[in-house]
């Protein structure tokens, strides 16, 4: 499940320039965000071999990143990030730069909002406190002043970049015990409506 509020300008933001668009991937501990990097970056490998294979077969090629992500297998086991990973990913022959902070470093998370292009906030299904917690810390971002700059308009911003797509994803909801979806809508509720 993805909740999303997709920016309606095109373009890209601060450093990433006109090469990499940067997406930065928060969440609290435990969230799933090295696994969604590792698992996106399977699917977009399986999807461009499957690409090329049908190329050099004749048939028109076609992009299905989520049935490849079904297929994708590699090891679920990961260390908690401590620091920042960086990523880069090839998608329709543009460049992402997936850069992921890790949850102990929460006081940190607002300094990495202006370069982005878009932001991934992961939230776990599976675990009702993650799931209270991760409301705090995506509510704690939304109101922080970083984030207010990166997103402000008005006058003498012609020349900025626009402000970044915002995505929810809930994570983890293939676990053998899950948050209901009720829980889920009434937690981030108020993210919906504005």
């Amino acid at each position: 499940m993805v909740l999303s509020r997709a920016n309606s300008k095109k373009g890209s933001r601060g450093a990433a320039g006109a090469g990499d668009r940067e997406v930065l991937i928060l969440g609290v501990e435990g969230s799933g965000k090295t696994l969604l990097i590792r698992r996106l970056r399977e699917a977009l490998k399986t999807d461009y071999q499957q690409q090329l294979a049908r190329t050099k077969s004749g048939k028109k090629p076609q992009t299905n990143v989520a049935a490849a992500a079904d297929d994708a297998s590699f090891s679920t086991d990961v260390v908690p990030t401590i620091g920042v990973n960086v990523d880069t990913v090839a998608l329709r022959k543009r460049s992402y730069k997936l850069k992921e902070v890790g949850g102990a470093m929460k006081p940190l998370w607002p300094t990495y909002l202006k370069a982005c292009t878009a932001l991934l906030f992961c939230v776990d299904m599976s675990d009702p406190s993650s799931l209270l917690a991760s409301r705090v810390e995506f509510e704690r971002i939304l109101r922080s002043p970083s984030f207010a700059e990166a997103t402000a308009g008005g006058e003498g911003r012609e020349n900025l970049a626009p402000a970044p797509a915002i995505f929810l994803v809930f994570t983890k909801h293939d676990a053998p015990a899950t948050c209901a979806r009720a829980e889920v809508e009434n937690a981030f509720a108020w993210v919906e409506g504005g």
